[in-house]
């Protein structure tokens, strides 16, 4: 046990640096202008580097050993999707949603993601009829859709808040998020009691759930009051010229409120991974991470986390600044 605890620090302060200097670089490229004139929808337009360019790379990279264990855990039951078109799925919806916010009008956007989701269902059917396979049809369909939405989509929300919002808020919701899985792990371990849910994930207790929610509230008032005393709070709002900030103060008390919520949320993130895993009767989704197991194992909570996030900053701005 101790030898695993020390494997996960080792592991955690290796992807939290990594993670620190690729949100720092992204950060910075927000002011670097390349002067190329208009370009129809290029993010920027062409006269800006597209803001958060590095965080959709650093996702697509990440969707290269999260489709490959994804794959592996539906073909225990029976899928037989191959590992490039899961990637090409995922990818393709990851790319979609990076693109949304920056199309000419709303509806040009979900258009695109209607169409995304209508394509990777036919060429999904059309697999199985190249292996000269009837069978397996519907099979292969839900596990290209799941790739899409559950791989691509979900976690791509952090793209969008990425437009809305400096890269650093993104941090904000991840270490939102992990410190529950953490304050859940410590608190499991010295206190828990109780099962929480044993039919999918028999360690994981109530009294880990609430040590978790408390570490996530503590966290997210932290870092919304060193935020206000920056000055760094807000949101992004673009038209015709330069994009402006509009800067806010996040209220603290309403913070501890959602940060306990954005934890809640990590751990049903987690929880679905788990019952992922128990379906195709495996602990862990892979063995890529030291100490934890899969890529999947790691991010799990952040893939429900990114949608309901941006489902919670956008409720704040509307809240805190309706005018903008």
């Amino acid at each position: 046990m101790a030898n695993m605890l020390i494997q996960r620090i080792i592991s955690s302060s290796l992807m939290i640096t990594t993670l620190l200097i690729i949100i720092a670089v992204d950060d910075a490229l927000d002011d670097v202008r390349l002067g190329l004139g208009t370009i129809p929808w290029l993010p920027g337009e062409g006269e800006r580097i597209p803001r958060g360019i590095l965080m959709l790379l650093l996702l697509l990279a990440a969707l290269i050993p999260l489709t490959r264990e994804m794959v592996r855990m539906m073909s225990a039951r029976g899928s037989r999707l191959s590992w490039g078109f899961g990637y090409l799925s995922a990818a393709a919806g990851a790319t979609c949603l990076y693109t949304l916010p920056h199309g000419p009008d709303g509806s040009s956007g979900s258009t695109a993601l209607a169409g995304l989701l209508a394509a990777v269902l036919f060429l999904s059917v059309v697999q199985p009829l190249r292996r000269g396979e009837r069978e397996g049809a519907i099979m292969s369909a839900a596990a290209a859709l799941l790739c899409a939405v559950y791989l691509g989509l979900m976690p791509g929300f952090f793209l969008v808040i990425r437009w809305w919002h400096p890269a650093w808020t993104v941090v904000a919701i991840i270490l939102i998020t992990k410190a529950s899985d953490i304050g859940a792990y410590f608190t499991g371990r010295w206190l828990g009691r109780t099962p929480l849910i044993p039919l999918i994930s028999p360690k994981k207790t109530v009294e880990g759930l609430l040590g978790g929610l408390i570490l996530s509230s503590v966290v997210a008032v932290a870092i919304a009051a060193a935020s206000n005393a920056g000055h760094h709070s807000g949101h992004w709002i673009t038209g015709q010229g330069e994009p402006v900030f509009i800067p806010y103060d996040y209220p603290l008390l309403y913070v501890a409120a959602l940060g306990a919520f954005l934890g809640l949320v990590g751990q049903f993130g987690d929880l679905i991974a788990s019952l992922f895993k128990r379906d195709a009767a495996l602990k862990d989704s892979g063995g890529t991470v030291p100490g934890f197991g899969g890529v999947l194992d790691v991010l799990d909570s952040l893939l429900l986390a990114a949608p309901v996030g941006y489902a919670l900053l956008r409720f704040t701005a509307w809240w805190l600044a309706p005018d903008a």
